[in-house]
């Protein structure tokens, strides 16, 4: 593993590495989660698909934070899941708010439960190997590179145990 000093680096470097390239494509955008969870009257297919327009779709490094407090990951399909979860995990280290959704939607949507197995494995689908490493390194050391609240620290520690420990070997 990282030395102490160099974790937030080693952890920034694996997300850049394994996240290099990946674009939205087809996936929900940002603005389409945020729609889905909170539907403006009217609503239409027409503008729904439009949504996307006003986005960054293709380089993940380059989304707003203010953007990504917009993010509700319990609805991202795979798609949109491998493209934002580099961007939101970086985010939970660089800019930790414990009330934040975008933290709580993050740490969340690693933790994949029983009661909703099915749904995670869903959203994970798509990543990579070297990716599922990054998000495993990311919940390791995320304990160590910011001040997390108890209950944040118990889901790195089971949603490592859980799913995630396997992608660190």
């Amino acid at each position: 593993m990282a030395p102490t000093g160099d974790k937030l680096a080693f952890v920034e470097k694996a997300f850049a590495s394994a996240f290099a390239g990946v674009v939205l494509g087809g996936g929900m955008s940002i603005r389409q989660s945020e729609a889905v969870d909170r539907p403006p009257e009217p609503c239409d297919e027409v503008w729904y698909r439009a949504l996307p327009a006003d986005e960054i779709t293709d380089d993940w490094s380059r989304i707003p934070s203010s953007e990504l407090e917009r993010a509700q990951v319990a609805f991202f399909d795979a798609e949109a899941f491998r493209y934002y979860i580099a961007p939101l995990a970086l985010s939970v280290i660089r800019n930790y708010d414990s009330s934040s959704m975008r933290v709580i939607g993050t740490m969340s949507g690693l933790y994949p439960k029983e009661r909703a197995w099915t749904h995670h494995m869903n959203q994970y689908a798509l990543l990579s190997p070297a990716q599922r490493h990054a998000i495993a390194l990311f919940l390791h050391h995320a304990p160590d590179l910011v001040q997390l609240e108890g209950e944040e620290v118990k889901l790195c520690e089971r949603a490592l145990r859980d799913y995630w420990l396997q992608f660190l070997r």
